[in-house]
């Protein structure tokens, strides 16, 4: 049985960017084949900061837009009838990350999780 107001979690690879390509300029992430463009509008999205240092997220890559912590996971939810309409990331979005302050990261990676939804 399935209505307007059903939706399924599909939920994409992780988008990754790995401590020594951090720097004070922005990189996007990717994925695990290579994709940085956000397919999808986007219900959820979760930011895991596994760094030794903060870092700063930005959705276009000139915009300050979420300081994250070391260590941190930073995420929100936005919940909606339809996977196209309300309120979400919208697709073609780029997630962008660069270093706050002077010292480089050590080790770790920053990873972006995304659900997206999907009527059924």
């Amino acid at each position: 049985m399935s209505s307007a107001n059903s939706i399924r979690a599909m939920h994409l690879p992780v988008y990754t960017l790995a401590f020594g390509s951090i720097g004070t300029s922005y990189v996007h992430l990717t994925n695990v084949s290579g994709a940085f463009v956000l397919p999808f509008p986007a219900r959820i999205v979760a930011v895991q900061n596994y760094t030794d240092i903060d870092v700063m997220i930005s959705y276009n890559g000139m915009d300050d837009h979420y300081p994250v912590r070391a260590g941190l996971i930073w995420d929100y939810a936005s919940d909606t009838a339809t996977s196209v309409t309300g309120f979400y990331v919208p697709s073609q979005t780029i997630f962008y990350c660069k270093q706050i302050g002077a010292t480089a990261a050590t080790l770790g990676a920053v990873y972006v999780s995304v659900v997206v939804g999907e009527d059924l």
